[in-house]
């Protein structure tokens, strides 16, 4: 069996060998390792979300401060940048020239602008996380202006458990289909307003309630988080199913069942499993990781329940 990642980490190993023998070959390893970081942590984005980092990196060093970066071919991003012989360094030019260019390419330009601009500093710092250098120079270099600080809180903290890529960035790729449109406030808004519901979410007491749907033009989706106390002091799970379907009836078209903690999550892929059976919904990803809930790291549960809408953005 071929693991192209394998063959690449055995290349980048060859390269730091006969780096010491000749600058050519040290510059070889430093951009190879460079792209190693950088493509193999957007593989994990891309699991977590299909095709919100459709271009790879390849670095080509050149002589001068002045950073380039174009597209060869459809998805590899060029970056052509000056060796400083600071690896970390490297590294935090070029996260912070690759994520603005490379995240949701054709969407980005319809998400709130200063909302687009958190969410880059976001991903930028999970990639550079693992780099206290890289990241300690990518902060000083990229200031976070006050407009954009309480945004950049807030994606945090739904990063924290792992709705920034999984809801937020799913939704957002979808507006690409409107490319190359002119972006409106409509599309601005609705980018907002899920931003603000799902931040609602992660933030909200166990008592507390959210309003789970948005019903735009552009984006149509609803959150249904499972949770024990609501769940079985209401019935079971019909009030979830019930909800679902008469949100379809509204208009909705992805539902985003989520859930912490062993026993919610067991409930919550009964939801699912009940909705594909009782409707036209086909669960279209699942997914058990590891988030922060209410400050502790605990067993997270995503299922992504959607109507056959390929080439449509409602």
């Amino acid at each position: 069996m071929f693991y192209p990642e394998k063959v690449e980490k055995w290349g980048i190993l060859l390269s730091k060998v006969v780096a010491y023998f000749s600058e050519k070959h040290e510059r070889r390893y430093i951009s190879k390792h460079i792209e190693y970081n950088i493509n193999s942590l957007r593989e994990r984005f891309c699991e977590e979300s299909s095709d919100i980092l459709p271009y790879k990196i390849e670095v080509e060093w050149i002589n001068t401060d002045e950073i380039e970066s174009y597209l060869q071919g459809d998805n590899v991003l060029i970056v052509k940048m000056k060796n400083h012989r600071n690896q970390s360094k490297n590294l935090a030019i070029a996260v912070k020239e690759y994520v603005p260019n490379a995240l949701i390419p054709t969407a980005r330009r319809y998400v709130e602008p200063l909302l687009m601009k958190a969410i880059d500093y976001v991903v930028s710092k999970e990639f550079l996380k693992r780099d206290t250098s890289a990241f300690t120079y990518f902060s000083d270099v990229v200031k976070v202006e006050q407009n954009t600080k309480d945004l950049v809180e807030k994606v945090d903290k739904i990063d924290e458990q792992g709705y920034l890529t999984r809801i937020l960035l799913s939704e957002y790729k979808k507006l690409g289909l409107l490319y190359p449109r002119e972006p409106t406030p409509e599309t601005y808004n609705e980018t907002l307003e899920l931003e603000s519901k799902v931040h609602a979410l992660v933030t909200k007491k166990p008592e507390e309630k959210v309003s789970p749907e948005i019903r735009g033009k552009f984006i149509k989706a609803a959150l249904v988080p499972v949770a024990r106390e609501e769940t079985v002091e209401k019935g079971g799970i019909e009030p979830h199913l019930a909800f679902i379907k008469n949100s379809i009836n509204e208009g909705i078209k992805t539902f985003y069942v989520v859930a912490a903690g062993k026993t919610n999550i067991i409930l919550a892929k009964t939801v699912v499993n009940n909705v594909e059976k009782e409707t036209d919904l086909k669960r279209v990803y699942e997914e058990e990781y590891t988030g922060i809930f209410r400050e502790k790291k605990t067993k997270m549960y995503l299922g992504i329940l959607g109507a056959n809408m390929k080439n449509s953005i409602y």
